[in-house]
């Protein structure tokens, strides 16, 4: 059960990482080569901004946990 919302910022980053880790393997896979070159630069913009977001919400979680103490 998530108690309180950094519980639930805790759960989307772990979420999130995992969504990160899943693209950044096919991306670097043999099948991405086959993607229309728009497709494949949308997906590495993609990439890059979900890897921007997981930066902020860990400064959240980080930022949160030392003001709670």
């Amino acid at each position: 059960m998530q108690d309180n919302y950094i519980d639930r910022m805790k759960t989307e980053y772990s979420d999130l990482q995992n969504k990160i880790n899943k693209l950044k393997s096919f991306i670097n896979s043999p099948k991405a080569l086959t993607l229309q070159d728009e497709k494949l630069e949308l997906l590495i913009i993609q990439y890059q901004v979900m890897n921007e977001y997981l930066s902020i919400l860990h400064a959240r979680i980080k930022l949160e946990q030392y003001t709670e103490i």
